[in-house]
């Protein structure tokens, strides 16, 4: 990177291996193990296990819009192959849309914080979602809605035990149940966005008050 400026580069590089995983899982739809809804979470995982990286790959915000604005536009040209349009159809939802938004948006209001603001609610939605979403499908014996009992113990579990490696107990308890209500009233895909925000505006005032 010239100067330390960020890459466009990196960028392209990163929109090419999220179009070959796009590809692969494709090629995946008739394996007799694969649904929707799994090639949808392993989809869901590797975009989000991807964001991690980016506070080390950008130093400015530009090239992330750049890629999530990219992503997106591709997402919306494939609603309807097996990966991105199964589930959505079944959901009537748009959530794969709205987390390369929730990315870029929670990569721009954390420039310059410490990393717990941004890491902390990107691990509440790669994996306490997607750790609740595999307990909810597999043992929900208990549902209310689209959600179940057992997924909303899980992700509220998974986020608690994240929140504690970096927070007092006492905030991770409070913390960890701001992002399971977050994830609890949202419906049709948008826990995608307000997991990760509302948790992120929960930290800030958790850290200011």
């Amino acid at each position: 990177r010239a100067q330390g400026d960020p890459s466009i580069v990196t960028a392209l590089v990163i929109f090419l291996l999220f179009c070959a995983a796009l590809a692969v899982l494709h090629r995946l739809r008739h394996h007799p193990l694969a649904s929707p809804e799994r090639l949808r979470k392993a989809l869901h995982l590797l975009t989000g296990t991807t964001a991690f990286a980016f506070p080390v790959l950008f130093d400015s915000t530009g090239p992330v819009w750049v890629l999530v604005a990219a992503i997106v536009v591709l997402l919306v040209a494939r609603r309807h192959n097996a990966v991105t349009g199964g589930v959505t159809r079944a959901r009537a939802g748009v959530g794969e849309l709205w987390m390369p938004i929730a990315i870029g948006t929670l990569f721009q209001l954390t420039r310059g914080q410490p990393p717990m603001f941004y890491a902390l609610p990107l691990f509440f939605l790669v994996f306490a979602d997607s750790f609740a979403a595999l307990v909810g499908t597999q043992f929900g014996a208990h549902r209310y809605g689209s959600k179940s009992i057992e997924g909303t113990v899980t992700f509220f579990t998974v986020a608690l035990l994240a929140s504690l490696a970096v927070l007092p107990p006492d905030a991770a308890i409070v913390l960890a149940l701001a992002a399971t209500a977050l994830e609890h009233v949202s419906w049709r895909g948008l826990d995608n966005l307000a997991v990760p925000l509302g948790s992120y505006f929960a930290l800030v005032l958790q850290a200011t008050g």
